[in-house]
């Protein structure tokens, strides 16, 4: 629920040159990101996404921990930084279902505009954790969210109220959560209740309004950067849930969640993620845009199982799969205490890398 600033992971590749790249592909061949003269280029940087409105860091004065003002820009550029992956966020997009705000995308529009002055790329990241402030997270516009929570017919009213099957929170008159409240766990346990499932759930059903949203979404974006060879590409959904999505008892709900944090198959990605995911790229490539589109698997690591069963997006040759590795404070001070985060890397990235995909680290 708090304005967002975190390093993005290196991609593995080879050194910069001078001279202006123009639009950056993926090497089908190789895995590497290429600019139009064939040079692999390197990118790393950081994420800026601000979870609340207005939904863009501040762009008119600088703060240590939510703007993207000219001078904070300015010290990318000197840090060395060259790519911001960048919240642009559903609700700015389509504030209420079927309205596309072109104020906003003209906004977003401005900060890529500016980083592009400062030889940065910018990588379109549709951001969200939870779904919605119901369920102590954002990313969904609300409007859809509540249509299901009066709808008796849709699972999320069928199922127990958020945050079961943890114990009930405190909540103002309109039935959101106390942020105070939300904040006593971990968010990514908030991931095994029921209610974000179903939400989850509905936004993986082909047809239902949830996803037509996130098609018209990715349209919108698209339509307006079709052109822009600043920006590097589009990343689908950031961290997409497959925890809850068909479980009725707290075991199960548990147990495809947070109690258990591996995964032993790609069922989720194959049957849920895949199709939605196909679905975006379509409507990204009807409206004539060519960059990179990236996408992601469910967060916790395989074991016995790649991340997805092939390339996401079959024979489409510029995909790329964004992994995400969490490491606690202190993995790496000893051997002991970097296992994990030295095996997760290691399940990632070779069950990554085969097929047309590139592999980009957050």
């Amino acid at each position: 629920m708090y304005p967002r600033w975190l390093l993005a992971g290196c991609i593995v590749l080879v050194a910069q040159a001078d001279g202006e790249p123009g639009h950056i592909f993926v090497d089908p061949h190789s895995g590497h990101f290429v600019d139009t003269y064939g040079r692999v280029r390197i990118f790393h940087g950081v994420n800026a996404v601000l979870k609340v409105p207005p939904w863009l860091p501040q762009t008119d004065h600088f703060t240590s921990d939510n703007s993207l003002d000219a001078k904070t820009m300015d010290l990318l550029q000197e840090w060395g930084f060259n790519v911001v992956r960048l919240g642009v966020m559903w609700p700015g997009v389509e504030p209420e279902p079927g309205q596309v705000d072109q104020g906003y995308l003209q906004r977003v529009r401005y900060v890529v505009d500016e980083l592009k002055k400062r030889g940065i790329h910018t990588l379109a990241d549709l951001h969200q954790d939870l779904g919605s402030r119901y369920f102590c997270g954002e990313g969904f516009p609300e409007a859809y969210v509540e249509e299901l929570l009066r709808d008796p017919s849709s699972q999320m009213s069928q199922v127990p109220r958020f945050p079961h099957p943890f114990p009930d929170l405190p909540r103002n008159e309109s039935g959101v959560p106390s942020l105070q409240g939300c904040l006593q766990r971990l968010f990514s346990e908030y991931y095994s209740t029921y209610q974000v499932g179903a939400l989850f759930a509905e936004l993986y059903r082909s047809g239902s309004r949830l996803q037509d949203g996130f098609l018209r979404f990715w349209t919108a974006i698209s339509n307006e950067f079709k052109d822009d060879p600043n920006l590097l590409g589009y990343e689908l959904l950031n961290e997409p849930s497959g925890t809850c999505l068909k479980a009725h008892d707290a075991f199960a709900c548990r147990l495809s969640g947070h109690a258990m944090p591996v995964e032993f198959n790609n069922k989720v990605e194959a049957y849920y993620l895949t199709p939605l995911y196909q679905a975006a790229a379509r409507a990204i490539r009807e409206t004539g845009a060519k960059q990179v589109i990236f996408y992601e698997g469910t967060v916790w690591p395989k074991v016995g199982a790649d991340v997805f069963p092939g390339p996401a997006l079959g024979a489409e040759t510029q995909q790329a799969l964004a992994y995400h590795i969490y490491c606690q404070p202190g993995d790496g001070d000893n051997w002991p205490s970097g296992l994990v985060c030295d095996a997760a890397q290691e399940i990632f990235e070779p069950r990554s890398v085969s097929g047309k995909a590139a592999v980009w680290s957050v």
